[in-house]
């Protein structure tokens, strides 16, 4: 299996936080995610995502977006932007430790638990664009030897 978006398609991580009650149902916010869960079209979609980076940069539900783009690009065989937004979302996640719940959040409580699981989940997916970048090198590598 040499194809990238093969091994990406196969290798996407598997823990997912829980996602945080949704925005006030009818909001913008809320129908921007409803939008991109429903969009099937992966052009589309990554246009989505970006949109909603740009119109709620003060999300807390941008890390999972990051991670959606990361796995996006991963998928098609560009790395480098897979690494640059599961950075974001670890940065993202890791900032969010020391804030309030925002006011949208139903029980603040458990807000410390939930950036927890998300920040674990950012993590593990930066991990995994990682392991992604060592194979397609190993795989480069490789292809030149054989020439050889």
């Amino acid at each position: 299996m040499s194809d990238l978006s093969e091994v990406a398609a196969m290798a996407t991580p598997e823990s997912r936080p829980p996602p945080p009650p949704n925005p006030a149902l009818g909001s913008l916010e809320f129908r921007a995610i409803l939008q991109i869960a429903e969009e099937k079209n992966p052009a589309n979609r990554t246009k989505l995502l970006l949109a909603f980076e740009r119109v709620f940069p003060n999300s807390s539900r941008l890390p999972e977006i990051y991670m959606q783009l990361s796995q996006t690009y991963a998928s098609q065989s560009d790395l480098a932007k897979a690494q640059q937004y599961a950075e974001r979302a670890v940065a993202m996640t890791a900032k969010m430790k020391s804030d309030p719940a925002p006011p949208s959040y139903n029980n603040a409580a458990s807000w410390p638990n939930w950036v927890a699981a998300l920040d674990a989940s950012a993590k593990s997916n930066l991990d995994w664009v990682k392991q992604m970048i060592a194979w397609q090198q190993k795989e480069i590598q490789s292809a030149i030897l054989r020439r050889r």
